[in-house]
């Protein structure tokens, strides 16, 4: 009896349980959405420690969670943790930390979440699932493999031959030459020759070039032989040079100018035109060479540069005017670049048994394009992506399951060099991480009964070099000889038996580290056809696609068997009006591009049809121009592949002021081209690098515009990577080498950190990198005279500023706001020794620059912009000068005519200071300025749809004309545009507190309305504001949106005498006045003093109308 009564107990026990568990949830008013492990939705190949972000969604005023519990569980079914009920209302950046998790595993991730009324909902629908976790072990029997170059047979040496070499040349303050060797690129070995007439005398100029850094240089002063700069300018001339054995001679129009001899013999199989980073009036003619063997000469070279379309240059673009070469910035080899890119093929069979999952983990030193049985793995393009290769490599995972077949299979790769070594640097700089490219991955097979196979890389492996892709360079282009294309190379019925056994890399390329890519990949997230095409010279046709982007184009064209279609990308057009133009009217512009040709060349096959398809080349333009082809292809048959590694967009912003929605665009087109793996400097030109203070003082108005949390981990990471052993981060990173420990760029290191914090609650890359931020915080300090920062080495200060601020203001303002962030970060990891310590620091830093610069009065030592905008923006000023330092900071905008001065420091920092301090409406008009210096200038005057360099790179002369200079794509100055976001909308997320925003637009009646949103990692919060005039009445009207389980601070601007009412009329809430709404769910409390009213809210939808006028 007792039994039965036990068991009726536990029954209702039970189902009452059960009844109540369904009374909560069937009444549950919010669902959770948007579940994510490391900021990914269900990710594979996690090498770090996961953590957990959710959004609570719900229509319920003043909804919020209550508590959430996380339970994990491993395929077989295990609880690896249960966090158990936790009451937070944080919902992001959760970290695990239950048992050690265990390798390329499977593990789901149960979600429970309660509200503020105790309801429950619960999600099982998320999962992920971990990579190597120690890959350099795991993947110990996979090989790097490469395929080894192939010995070249040198046709000359200056000892068995003679050799002569004879050029025409005209200079115009600039150094004309060419190149003699047996390169296979611009990058490998060979002598210049050089007339340089840019310096006070002229001289003679050879030496071995090797990466482009020169040994064996010699130089000769012209001026001892009779030869002026005057005279050599602006009229053709003519040099010999001639070898024998290891001696050199050297004719400028009949005069002996140089007789020595060489300490290095170099082989002569090419030449080509060699010119600094620089673009000008420099021309080359009549280019001979003569070898003379046996008493015989021979002519092994000859180009009288007559057509443009047909040199001995070719496939090579060589720039042709008025019958003569035109010397481009950087090298032109005649023949092009014959680097190809290696083909790796590996068959396999598969085991007899059912398959579970297969997963390919791949690395190299370059960028690859898998296949497996035909089919691509991957929508990502330049995988593996970037690394710190001294630091780590990347590697990825893929799921390759469903491309794998039953018995006999097949792995094929196409290897590019990438970021390892192209893309390295200036002519200037250059500075690659290696010299070969390498690749190495490992498949691994898991079969339903248990057993595992892999298939690794090494010598088992197959490539040949005689396929398509002839070259590949980020700078230079991309080119493709379509007789090449090997058809099926990638299927396992290929035959690969005259293709070579690939070579193994020796030890020093095991020690490489492999880490699982952090970053977001680049992806091609648009496909678009230009918009016109127009033909401006004969058989030369230009593309407008309406918009600068980045990507490459995929161009379907005829033309005759082996001729080579010609595709060239810039930015602008050449017109009648631009001092500047290096074309005819109506082609491309390319002067500004440098050393960067942005040239692909597809060779066609026998049948004269092709379509070119570019694989391991990007740069960013508008136009693109053709040439080499039967006619102009259709629109249609021209893709341009917008690629970024920032796809989703989460801001959005509109208002009826056109010019505030132009800058809006401008600046958000501007960061996606310089979105490709890093945040670059420009996306065009010979550079394209990660320079820290661009990056950093743009990123806020980024973290805006795109979810940038994987974006900027991964740049953290390469930074961080490249910090000094004195604590110093670099001015670019990733890089091998260049410079650091220069405030405002190295403070990267500490402001993407904060601003990874507090725009998407990431505290793990605080707890991640707190030592080495304390590290540069101690090196700014060691650095400092007196705390007051003095040291001028490669310093930038407000780099490109219209009115330059002092150094010292500058880098010490810098000094006092990355110190002060430390010990914040320091205080949030709950190291409060560490806290303290760098509050002291900064404090110094602050105490001696108030000392230094700003007077008693409130002035500043100097009287610019940049230097009030970033005292005020830090807190730097003393609270009872801030207001005489923003009064001098507006009037100071008002006598530059409401024009900016600032450069890439201050920029991020001035309008927001200007609004914050009561200068709302200096700030709009700042923003909204078109005549030069503005940053809608160069939309207004020339359509530009991106920010230049700086604000100078377009200028109006008086006579109708224009110059243009410079990259005309680069972020710093469009930071500015983050006035729009957190002052004109006022949206600022704070998730150093968990769901918290503040919400203090700053509106003007000029303006009239705006609105927006932004899809933050709690939900999406939305503001806008109108002013609405009834009769004799003007209202604002302010409408924002909260999303669930957060909370915000509004606060809005009061007219007339601050109370926030006019004669008969009162602020109110949803229609009814706020003081007799009294607190709710929603409104939880609000207080109006000084100007303003204050109110806190949760959740919901607001309408609040504020009185202005009657």
């Amino acid at each position: 009896m007792f039994r039965k009564l036990t068991t009726v107990f536990l029954l209702v026990t039970v189902l009452t349980g059960l009844a109540l568990w369904w009374n909560m949830v069937k009444k549950a008013d919010f669902t959770i959405a948007g579940i994510q492990t490391c900021y990914q939705d269900n990710p594979i190949g996690l090498d770090e420690n996961p953590t957990f972000s959710w959004q609570m969604l719900s229509n319920r005023t003043g909804s919020s969670q209550n508590a959430y519990r996380i339970r994990i569980m491993d395929q077989k079914g295990n609880c690896c943790w249960d966090s158990g009920k936790v009451r937070t209302r944080r919902a992001v950046d959760i970290p695990y930390t239950g048992a050690k998790l265990q390798a390329q595993t499977k593990y789901t991730v149960s979600l429970y979440v309660w509200d503020d009324r105790k309801r429950l909902q619960r999600d099982k629908s998320a999962w992920f699932e971990t990579g190597l976790l120690d890959a350099d072990t795991a993947m110990c029997d996979a090989a790097w493999i490469y395929a080894p170059k192939e010995k070249k047979t040198a046709a000359d040496t200056y000892g068995n031959t003679e050799t002569e070499a004879g050029f025409d040349f005209q200079c115009n303050a600039s150094a004309a030459g060419i190149l003699l060797g047996n390169p296979d690129s611009i990058y490998d070995r060979y002598r210049i020759f050089q007339i340089d007439t840019s310096g006070a005398q002229p001289v003679f100029r050879t030496a071995v070039m090797d990466e482009f850094k020169s040994s064996d240089r010699s130089e000769t002063n012209l001026a001892a032989f009779g030869f002026t700069d005057e005279a050599l300018n602006g009229t053709w001339h003519h040099a010999d040079i001639s070898f024998h054995d290891s001696h050199m001679q050297v004719m400028i129009d009949g005069v002996k100018v140089s007789d020595e001899e060489l300490k290095e013999k170099l082989p002569i199989t090419k030449t080509g035109l060699y010119h600094g980073r620089s673009n000008d009036e420099t021309f080359v003619d009549n280019l001979r060479i003569v070898r003379t063997s046996g008493g015989k000469k021979q002519t092994i070279f000859e180009e009288k540069f007559d057509d443009e379309n047909e040199t001995a240059f070719t496939p090579a673009y060589v720039k042709v005017k008025d019958g003569a070469a035109q010397l481009q910035a950087g090298v032109t080899l005649a023949g092009g670049d014959e680097d190809p890119a290696p083909l790796f093929r590996k068959s396999f069979v598969l085991k007899d048994r059912k398959i579970e999952s297969a997963r390919l983990y791949a690395t190299a030193l370059g960028i690859y394009d898998i296949q497996i049985n035909g089919q691509g793995i991957s929508q990502n393009v330049f995988d593996p992506g970037e690394s710190a290769y001294h630091s780590y490599v990347n590697y990825c995972t893929y799921d390759v399951s469903a491309l794998l077949r039953k018995d006999r299979n097949a792995i094929g790769v196409c290897l590019g060099h990438g970021w390892y070594d192209r893309a390295c640097g200036t002519m200037d700089n250059f500075a690659r991480f290696g010299d070969t490219d390498m690749f190495r991955c490992m498949l691994v097979i898991h079969y339903t009964d248990g057993e595992v196979q892999k298939i690794t890389t090494g010598k088992d492996w197959k490539y040949t070099l005689d396929g398509p892709i002839r070259s590949d360079d980020f700078y230079q282009g991309e080119r493709c000889d379509a007789a090449k294309e090997i058809s099926g190379w990638t299927e396992a019925e290929f035959d690969d038996s005259d293709w070579k056994a690939a070579a193994e890399a020796g030890r020093e390329s095991a020690a490489l580290h492999l880490e699982a890519r952090v970053n977001t990949p680049v992806t091609v997230t648009a496909r678009i056809h230009p918009c016109s095409v127009k033909e401006p010279v004969s058989g030369v046709y230009v593309y407008d696609f309406g918009s600068q982007f980045t990507g490459n184009c995929q161009v379907k064209a005829r033309g005759s068997a082996g001729s080579t279609m010609t595709c060239r990308y810039a930015e602008i057009l050449n017109t009648k009006a631009l001092k500047d133009a290096d074309g005819p009217e109506g082609t491309i512009w390319t002067e500004n591009l440098l050393t960067a040709k942005n040239t692909d060349l597809y060779t066609f096959d026998q049948t004269g049809k092709g379509m070119m398809t570019p694989e391991f080349t990007w740069r960013s333009f508008r136009y693109l121009q053709i040439t080499g082809v039967s006619s102009a292809p259709a629109l249609e048959d021209i893709t341009l592949q917008e690629m970024t590694s920032l796809p989703q967009q989460t801001m959005t912003f509109t208002s009826r002021n056109g010019n505030l929605n132009a800058m809006a665009l401008v600046s958000e087109q501007t960061m996606r081209c310089n979105s490709i793996e890093h945040p670059s400097d420009c996306p065009q030109r010979d550079e394209r690098f990660g320079w820290t203070g661009d990056a950093q003082f743009y990123a806020g108005t980024a973290a805006y515009q795109a979810d940038t949390v994987l974006f900027l981990r991964n740049y953290e990471k390469a930074i961080v990577a490249g910090q000094t052993k004195e604590g110093a981060y670099p001015d670019m990173a990733p890089a091998n080498g260049g410079g650091a420990g220069n405030p405002g760029w190295g403070d990267a290191g500490v402001t993407i950190p904060w601003l990874l914090y507090t725009r998407y609650g990431d505290l793990q890359t605080v707890l991640k990198y707190l030592d080495s931020m304390c590290r540069y915080a101690d090196y700014l300090a060691s650095a400092s005279d007196g705390y007051i920062y003095t040291k001028e080495d490669s310093n930038y200060g407000d780099f490109n500023a219209v009115t330059e601020t002092p150094k010292p203001i500058v880098h010490t303002a810098e000094c006092y706001h990355v110190t002060e962030l430390v010990s914040q970060m320091a205080a949030a990891a709950g190291q409060k020794d560490l806290a303290d310590k760098y509050a002291k620091e900064a404090e110094q830093f602050r105490t001696a620059f108030v000392q230094k610069f700003i007077q008693p009065d409130g002035a500043m030592e100097c009287w610019t912009q940049g230097a009030y905008a970033m005292a005020l923006a830090y807190g730097l000023y003393p609270a009872k000068l801030e207001a005489s330092g923003a009064a001098d900071l507006n009037t100071c905008v008002n006598a530059a005519g409401f024009h900016p001065g600032t450069g890439y420091a201050s920029t991020p920092v001035l309008l927001q200071t200007l609004a914050e301090n009561g200068y709302g409406a200096s700030a709009y008009q700042m923003m909204d300025m078109t005549n030069a210096p503005s940053w809608l200038y160069p939309v207004s005057h020339f359509g530009a749809t991106t920010m230049p360099e700086n604000f100078e790179k377009y200028q109006s002369e008086a006579d109708g004309t224009y110059r243009v200079q410079g990259s005309l794509n680069h972020p710093a100055l469009a930071s500015a545009a983050s006035f729009l976001y957190d002052t004109v909308l006022g949206i600022h997320p704070d998730f150093t507190q968990d769901g918290f925003f503040r919400i203090s637009p700053v509106t003007d009646p000029a303006t009239g309305d705006a609105s927006g949103s932004f899809e933050s990692v709690y939900g999406t919060v939305s503001s806008g504001w109108k002013y609405v005039t009834e009769g004799t009445d003007t209202d604002i009207v302010y409408t924002f949106t909260v999303p669930g389980n957060t909370r915000a601070e509004l606060m809005l601007q009061l007219a007339g005498d601050g109370s926030g009412r006019e004669p008969g009329r009162a602020v109110t809430l949803d229609g009814k006045p706020i003081s007799a709404c009294g607190l709710k769910e929603g409104l939880t409390d609000y207080k109006i003093e000084a100007q303003k009213m204050i109110a806190d809210v949760g959740a919901g939808t607001y309408v609040i109308r504020v009185p202005v006028k009657r």
